[in-house]
């Protein structure tokens, strides 16, 4: 209990893992964040951190995990979340008031394997830049504002495995690129593909709002109902 990352967090130099998930921390991220320049994982998940991310977080230059699900977060994603090359994990699920677009730097991230924004208030489109990404293996944006339609450079992520797109307001078709990732052998060692997205019937009576050939689960943004269909 009490702001376990206000003022003074900056002092604690050589620190590398900073693992307080699951506590009942509150108060905001001090910008001395930035000043852990060897820190290496960060997961403050499960608390009551407030506030805005700061950008100087955008300094940890080692950062491979940035783990900040189910807060009380608000604002946007840094913009310059791109600089910090190392990361491979990103997660802000569940913080519900967390808003403002995906960054254009985000599409930066060549180590990114996790890519969690899940249960928020982001909006604006999925870019084409996302089948810059590699090596992701895991995106769950489902439960945003999300529009436009799904980029068919998503099939140039080839190691993707995880999709979870719905409750958002996405139309159109799940592109072939992606639908055809489930056949790369690259996936004999996952134990299972999970593509999931609104291709439910809205109301039981329209057509869906997303065509999805080749989605486990299909959801119906309306209601929120989802059922498996493979």
């Amino acid at each position: 209990e009490g702001n376990f990352l206000s003022y003074g967090i900056g002092n604690m130099h050589g620190l590398q893992n900073l693992a307080i998930e699951g506590n009942s921390f509150k108060g905001s991220i001090s910008s001395e964040i930035g000043k852990l320049s060897g820190l290496v994982h960060l997961g403050a998940a499960w608390n009551f951190f407030s506030g805005s991310i700061p950008t100087e977080v955008t300094k940890l230059q080692k950062l491979t995990k940035l783990f900040l699900e189910e807060n009380d977060l608000t604002g946007k994603i840094p913009e310059a979340i791109g600089r910090i090359k190392s990361l491979e994990s990103f997660s802000v699920w569940q913080n519900r008031d967390m808003t403002g677009t995906i960054p254009d730097s985000l599409y930066d991230l060549a180590s990114l394997d996790h890519l969690n924004l899940a249960e928020n208030n982001f909006h604006g489109i999925l870019s084409s830049r996302i089948g810059k990404l590699s090596k992701l293996e895991i995106l769950s944006i489902h439960n945003n504002q999300f529009s436009g339609t799904i980029p068919s450079e998503l099939g140039l992520c080839d190691r993707l495995y995880f999709i979870q797109v719905d409750r958002n307001n996405f139309d159109g078709s799940f592109p072939e690129e992606v639908c055809q990732l489930q056949e790369l052998t690259i996936f004999t060692e996952v134990p299972s593909i999970h593509f999931k997205a609104d291709c439910l019937p809205i109301n039981e009576t329209s057509l869906p709002l997303l065509q999805c050939d080749c989605c486990n689960t299909c959801c119906d943004t309306t209601t929120g109902q989802c059922k498996n269909v493979n």
